[in-house]
């Protein structure tokens, strides 16, 4: 029967990527090509039975189980958690649960479950385990460290579920935190004074968040102490956060952006091709199929409070001050929510500006100095410290001087490539 010859081709593949390779699928196009195949055996009375006939179900490390091997994960209101599967498997590596547990795109229910309450048990029983150890070989808490303070962190995050399924837990986490970061510790008074002081404390919270390499924040502040304040490293951040939210931000708003472009072309009448480029001297390239022609965007993004100048690439630049009819530079303040950006706003906030060259005059006159004094070769030349790549910057109150709207840039598109 064709049904058994499916079910021996996927548990002859023995795990999901196997599978995937069969099926010439990514891993989760496999996924959800099984699950599919399922779910037609679990809604079938007749086809149902050869949910057990080989192992066709996987686990959530991949390989393929049979029906009654595999347990759902959790319940429907009450799923487990992965990151306590994890630690479980920290404080002893042989209870490794997701090789019971059913993949995540596995939609079908299976016969056994594996409840957050057993999970909740399961652990418990560790931990205790742990401190009976500890109290006749000094030391076993200390070595489960990490997977404690993990623990102790997931139960900080979530506190409805720790004090329902790991209550013998919450009771204890407070003084086994104490054991493991400061008991038996000598702690100075920089410490100290760091524990009594709230902002302190909130900064350190706030590193946590981010994930920082500690040793690079210590090189930091030795690097501020030197300078003797921050200053100077901020505006070279804010400059690189800047360059960061503007392409963030296009790359986010581009589909957006080209689709509107391309509905406000054909209602003016034009069935023109909005190709986005992302690299180079334009954002966008709209062409027109029919004759070939073709006009370039640049997309610039900016915030209304901030004074920081517009920044371009030389060869952004360059393009512009050639004067071209065909090439505009666009502007579109950034929201403060990324999901107000639809059309409407963009007919209302788009900018534009053409014919720039005196605007970048200038600037590329500095950029060819630049250059000179790279390229010197003589005995001795201008050491400069660069931090991030060149960039000719505009300031933001000449660059909005005299822009245009988008209901205007349509029309001069239209004009240029019909």
């Amino acid at each position: 029967m064709m049904i058994q010859v499916c079910n021996k081709s996927i548990s002859n593949s023995v795990d999901i990527d196997a599978l995937a390779s069969l099926l010439n699928f990514d891993q989760q196009q496999a996924i959800l090509w099984l699950d599919s195949y399922l779910n037609l055996l679990e809604s079938n009375t007749e086809y149902k039975a050869f949910l057990e006939f080989g192992n066709i179900i996987p686990n959530r490390n991949g390989k393929l189980l049979g029906y009654k091997d595999i347990s759902n994960y959790g319940t429907e209101e009450t799923p487990l958690d992965d990151e306590l599967l994890d630690i479980l498997k920290g404080f002893n590596s042989s209870k490794e649960w997701k090789d019971k547990l059913v993949a995540d795109g596995i939609s079908i229910t299976l016969p056994n479950t594996i409840k957050f309450e057993e999970l909740g048990a399961e652990l418990e029983a560790v931990v205790k385990n742990i401190q009976a150890e500890d109290a006749h070989e000094s030391g076993t808490i200390e070595r489960n460290k990490d997977n404690f303070l993990d623990l102790i962190e997931w139960c900080g995050s979530n506190n409805e579920l720790a004090d329902k399924y790991l209550s013998y837990f919450q009771t204890a986490s407070s003084r086994l935190f104490f054991t493991l970061t400061l008991g038996n510790r000598r702690i100075s008074k920089d410490v100290i004074s760091l524990l009594k002081d709230e902002a302190s404390m909130e900064l350190l919270s706030e590193i946590s968040k981010a994930n920082l390499n500690p040793e690079q924040m210590k090189e930091l502040i030795q690097i501020a102490n030197s300078l003797g304040s921050l200053d100077e490293i901020l505006k070279h951040a804010n400059d690189l956060k800047e360059i960061k939210d503007d392409f963030t931000f296009k790359l986010k708003i581009g589909k957006t952006v080209e689709n509107y472009f391309e509905a406000a072309l054909l209602t003016a009448g034009l069935n023109a091709k909005v190709i986005p480029r992302g690299i180079g001297s334009s954002d966008f390239e709209i062409r027109n199929t029919n004759n070939n022609k073709a006009y370039f965007v640049e997309l610039k993004s900016y915030l209304k409070n901030s004074s920081l100048s517009f920044r371009f690439a030389a060869s952004q630049a360059k393009h512009a001050s050639k004067n071209e009819e065909n090439y505009a530079i666009g502007f579109l303040a950034r929201p403060s929510n990324i999901n107000d950006v639809n059309s409407e706003y963009i007919r209302l906030s788009f900018e534009y500006r053409k014919n720039l060259a005196e605007v970048f005059e200038q600037g590329l006159l500095d950029y060819l100095k630049f250059n000179e004094i790279q390229q010197s070769s003589g005995k001795s030349k201008l050491h400069l410290v660069l931090m991030e790549e060149i960039r000719i910057a505009v300031r933001k109150e000449t660059m909005l001087l005299n822009t245009d709207n988008f209901s205007h840039l349509i029309e001069d598109i239209k004009h240029h490539i019909s």
